[in-house]
């Protein structure tokens, strides 16, 4: 019996290629980890390729090809300000027509059937996809999918809830910011659909601009700087061109979209501080989307929530969401663009085979892994100290309590953003200054403390109001925890001046390596929780290869490099 293949494709920004195999997802690569070009925007050939190696398919038995989005060209922030479409949309904007073309409902569905139009060259690059395609020696049909359905059904699917409510929330994507769909047995049903004019991820990147960050990356940033501040006012000025419409039960712009509200809101908030800009534009956020989806989902206790799209990666939101009382909160783990190619893999698979025939994921690694012999071959030339381990587990373990800094390289490379302890640095969790130097040496600007690692266990011990049977998202990193006086205590290292963390709990069955590890730590020290960043320098990738961690170990003057089965000292 043949198995059937989709190749699933994210073609924008961040793109990246998956591979689902009579309906489970079996391989899926960024293009960034292959090119070491960051959030790559274009064609992922080189993901492609890996991808499909890892699935063990050769392009020919490539059966369909789904491409997450209708549309072919890449949301950009807008703030520089130095294209003429810039130009050219900062004048519409001032006029008001923005607001009807990409606000307007009805005018959104036109404007996507015009620009998602496959035939249309002007706007769609649906024969340049094909060609290329086929240069790699894949002639399976290729078929786009809505940019929301895809972000909406990676975390449907992926979830593994039967029933439950889908939210994907971002900035723009085939016209429309959100879209929500009831889901039961399989089957997704659309219930709300937001423009992209009013989607609250143009406030947060305007902001983002403001402080000289990069938007669609450097958002984090401006979460964690918004612990620091004072909302009061902040909020109050933003809350007048950033609102909530009850009659629309929507999120509602006021103001002006892109460069011109940029500039409204470097003059209207000029004299207030960076921290207090930030609590103030967080608070917003906050209060917008909850009213969104309280408005929309009537009985939060009665259904679970899962959320895509790039706004589903402020952790602070998703405690929010969740303190909303929802049965449990999914945040499907590669939440943003790069994450379409699982999406569509999931939709095209459903359209294909009916409700239910998806299987969710046990586990994001999905990405490259390497054998003893690839990873000797990278130590021996790495004027590195390194030995063959008999107990490599105990061995990390040892020296993290010892005070050293591990960089962790394990098995298959995780797929989305946050390192998830394939690709990790580890630290011991007491020293509150580790924030301070470590991020220095790996030449990082940030303002949230490191995320903790822990046994799932004792979990209950440091994270307050914790439910061990709706915890979902604390597997991926993807949600805050007020932390208890404990945690404070033992781990103050990755606590914030807010008081909480955003953990990502371990078990034996998600990664036996570090629940191993954790485990002998936990002999040790009386606990098991860690610090846990990601295995990259600053606007580098997260590493993929033996070679880049080597690299990666010299730039950051790093301790120890923990790399399968080996343990290796710089010299």
């Amino acid at each position: 019996m043949s198995r059937h293949v989709i190749l699933g494709l994210s073609y924008s920004y961040d793109s990246g290629a998956a591979v689902l195999v009579d309906g489970r997802i079996v391989a899926a690569v960024n293009e960034e980890r292959m090119n070491r070009e960051k959030c790559y925007a274009g064609f992922p050939k080189l993901a492609i390729a890996e991808s499909l190696r890892l699935a063990g398919v050769t392009p020919g038995q490539v059966t369909q090809v789904a491409v997450g989005g209708l549309m072919s060209f890449t949301y950009e922030s807008g703030v520089d300000g130095g294209s003429a479409k810039h130009a050219l949309s900062a004048w519409l904007s001032k006029v008001g027509l923005l607001r009807i073309l990409i606000g307007w409902l009805p005018m959104a569905y036109l404007l996507r059937a015009f620009f998602g139009n496959r035939f249309n060259p002007l706007f769609n690059n649906h024969a340049e996809l094909v060609a290329e395609l086929q240069a790699l020696g894949i002639e399976a049909p290729v078929r786009n999918f809505d940019h929301h359905l895809c972000h909406n059904a990676s975390a449907y699917y992926a979830s593994g809830f039967d029933r439950c409510h889908a939210v994907s929330i971002d900035a723009f994507g085939d016209c429309f910011s959100s879209r929500i769909y009831s889901c039961e047995s399989g089957r997704m049903t659309l219930e709300k659909t937001v423009p992209a004019y009013h989607s609250p991820a143009h406030h947060y990147a305007y902001v983002t601009a403001l402080f000289g960050f990069i938007p669609t990356r450097h958002e984090g940033k401006v979460t964690g700087l918004a612990a620091f501040g004072n909302p009061t006012e902040t909020a109050r000025i933003i809350g007048e061109r950033l609102t909530y419409s009850p009659a629309h039960r929507a999120p509602q712009v006021r103001g002006y979209y892109q460069r011109p509200e940029l500039e409204y809101l470097r003059q209207a908030l000029a004299g207030h501080s960076r921290e207090d800009i930030a609590a103030g534009v967080q608070r917003v956020l906050e209060d917008v989307e909850t009213r969104y989806l309280k408005d929309n989902i009537p009985n939060p206790a009665g259904t679970a929530v899962v959320l895509s799209g790039g706004v589903a990666a402020n952790v602070r939101l998703n405690q929010k969401i969740r303190d909303l009382g929802f049965r449990d909160v999914y945040v499907f783990p590669h939440m943003g663009d790069g994450g379409l190619a699982v999406g569509a893999c999931y939709a095209a698979n459903s359209e294909r085979t009916g409700a239910g025939r998806n299987q969710p994921l046990a586990d994001v690694y999905l990405g490259t892994g390497y054998t003893d012999a690839e990873i000797e071959a990278a130590l021996a030339t790495s004027g590195f100290r390194w030995h063959r381990s008999t107990a490599v587990e105990q061995e990390v373990a040892e020296q993290v309590e010892a005070g050293k800094i591990v960089a962790r390289f394990s098995g298959r490379m995780e797929y989305g953003p946050r390192a998830l302890c394939n690709r990790s640095i580890l630290y011991k969790a007491d020293d509150p200054q580790v924030n301070t130097w470590l991020n220095q040496r790996l030449k990082r600007t940030e303002f949230m403390p490191f995320a903790p690692v822990l046994l799932r266990e004792d979990a209950p011990r440091f994270l307050m109001h914790y439910d061990a049977a709706h915890s979902i998202a604390a597997t991926y990193m993807t949600i805050t925890y007020d932390v208890t006086d404990l945690c404070k205590q033992a781990a103050p290292a990755i606590v914030h001046v807010d008081g909480t963390a955003r953990p990502q709990l371990v078990d034996r069955e998600t990664n036996p390596s570090m629940f191993g590890i954790l485990t002998e730590y936990k002999k040790l020290r009386g606990f098991s929780i860690m610090v846990n960043t990601s295995f990259n320098m600053h606007e580098e990738p997260i590493i993929r290869t033996p070679e880049e961690a080597v690299e990666s170990v010299k730039q950051a003057e790093l301790d120890v490099l923990a790399i399968g089965d080996y343990i290796a000292f710089r010299v």
